[in-house]
């Protein structure tokens, strides 16, 4: 039996989401008690870590919020496995980890570089695809140089934007048409996003985008424009899941609409609420999304699984983002391609698993006469 950490929560903006994902993963670990015990790891809004040896309840994890951590990590890299010693003799050995994050801090590369460090396995993308998709201008960069089809973008630093507002704003209005869309350079959950139709709105929003990021993405918007998600997982070989339109009632699924909306805390049912699976499009579309995800997720270096998120324009798909953590692994989306929640995540630790043989099968040492 495999020892299994789920590391949920982190120093993010987007912490709460996390705890709501981690909340809804845990749940398929029921059909695999015979092959891994479920450790968990909260991350504090500041940045503490805590073990609990089962998932906690909501109020169980309130209670932690604002506390120290509770445990030691031992660093052992031989053993490809996480030593945890929690008081003065107990020891835990971890198998793999689950970093069920989002956000900075933990899911743009810095957690994985922590278990790379430990040279545990772990789920998800490493350090450099965890960067990429986090950093949604080096996203879109590596996507326009190869070709991949992208809304028009440019992006503003904060230093810029206070050196001169006016210019700033000037230079965006002669480059885009509204309604343009501006974006925190490095989050996710459609939190700091805003839509803007005039010159007062455009700076509100940029005004907005920089209390989050010292860099901010402005994409000129699409009339009339349907968005597509398309899940895939691997990392050798991929797959790509079925499509699904979210349904918002804007141009975007606000952070409410995703997570508040229509239902009880910790469910996400309104998220569940509000996509259509599959999505309605032809069979040409979808076979044209489906590459491009796939497509996307090599190019971006990512891993076990992540979501694409598409802007379509009549017959034309645009890609968006990449998600390299989406919320709650985008279970709904893979239960409905015939993936249920318990095979994904089998599916996912023996991706871990291949990655880790792979990086530990590099050399790493090399004679010299340096220190002769």
């Amino acid at each position: 039996m495999k020892n299994v950490c789920l590391i949920f929560g982190g120093k993010s903006v987007e912490h709460d989401v996390s705890i709501i994902s981690a909340q809804v993963i845990v749940k398929g670990f029921k059909k695999l008690e015979d092959k891994y015990k479920v450790y968990s790891i909260y991350i504090t809004n500041t940045g503490s870590w805590v073990l609990f040896k089962n998932f906690p309840s909501i109020k169980d994890i309130k209670k932690k919020k604002n506390s120290g951590s509770n445990l030691k990590i031992l660093i052992h890299p031989e053993t490809r496995q996480m030593i945890i010693r929690q008081g003065l003799l107990k020891t835990i050995n971890i198998d793999v980890c689950l970093p069920i994050v989002h956000g900075t801090n933990v899911e743009d590369g810095t957690l994985q570089g922590f278990l790379d460090t430990l040279n545990v396995p772990y789920t998800g993308s490493n350090v450099l695809g965890s960067a990429i998709g986090m950093d949604k201008i080096i996203m879109k960069d590596i996507l326009k140089i190869n070709g991949l089809p992208i809304v028009d973008y440019i992006w503003l630093s904060s230093e810029k934007f206070e050196l001169d507002k006016h210019m700033s704003i000037k230079d965006i209005e002669a480059k885009f048409k509204y309604p343009i869309f501006i974006k925190p350079s490095n989050l996710g959950s459609s939190i700091g996003i805003t839509k803007a139709t005039n010159k007062e709105e455009l700076e509100d929003g940029l005004a907005v985008a920089l209390k989050y990021s010292h860099k901010v993405i402005i994409e000129q918007g699409i009339a009339n424009v349907t968005e597509i998600n398309c899940a895939v997982i691997g990392y050798k070989k991929v797959e790509a899941s079925l499509l699904e339109e979210p349904i918002s009632l804007d141009e975007f699924l606000t952070f409410s609409e995703k997570y508040v909306g229509g239902g009880k805390g910790g469910s996400m049912q309104g998220l569940k609420n509000k996509v259509k699976i599959p999505a309605p499009v032809s069979d040409d579309l979808k076979e044209k999304i489906q590459k491009l995800a796939k497509k996307t997720f090599k190019l971006l270096n990512a891993s076990g699984v992540a979501r694409i998120d598409f802007l379509i324009d009549g017959d034309k798909a645009y890609v968006n983002e990449i998600n390299t953590i989406p919320g709650s692994l985008q279970q709904h989306l893979w239960k409905a391609s015939g993936l249920p929640l318990h095979e994904l995540l089998d599916k996912l630790i023996n991706i871990a698993f291949e990655v880790s043989e792979d990086k530990n099968a590099n050399l790493t040492e090399f004679e010299s006469t340096l220190l002769s």
